[in-house]
């Protein structure tokens, strides 16, 4: 996506808000990833103690889950507390690592925020500038 900016303080304003929204569904997330690790911790436990109850029986805990590819995008169906944990997990890890890029962005664009004049284009990609042009 293209989008053009007044300035490079409007450009340090979108930065701001990507890395506020970020922050927030990433506080968000945190919360429910830490329920989900007692789900999964119980789940774990249970299934250890099934199995010790029923030796040589093999014991996955995600039976009634099943996964679907579509246009290579993972559908997770009654996904096991263990399964959507590790998913949460990887988002989690995802959104920080863009959080990062952004602020190690900002600091660099603080620089050039001193220059009047001109436009900003930037080409932006998952939220995260990746081209930026200046039109004097």
């Amino acid at each position: 996506m293209m989008r053009e900016f007044g300035s490079f303080k409007d450009l340090l304003g979108y930065v701001d808000s990507q890395i506020a929204n970020y922050r927030k569904v990433f506080g968000e997330l945190i919360r429910v990833v830490e329920d989900l690790r007692g789900r999964a911790e119980r789940q774990r436990r249970i299934l250890e103690v099934i199995a010790k109850l029923s030796p040589g029986t093999q014991v996955s805990g995600e039976e009634g889950s099943y996964q679907v590819d579509l246009r290579g995008v993972k559908v997770l169906v009654n996904p096991s507390p263990v399964r959507e944990l590790e998913v949460l997990e990887r988002v989690l890890e995802e959104i920080n690592n863009k959080i990062t890029r952004l602020a190690n962005l900002r600091k660099d664009l603080e620089v050039l925020g001193a220059l009047e004049g001109g436009k900003v284009v930037a080409y932006i990609k998952d939220d995260v500038p990746e081209i930026i042009l200046l039109k004097i």
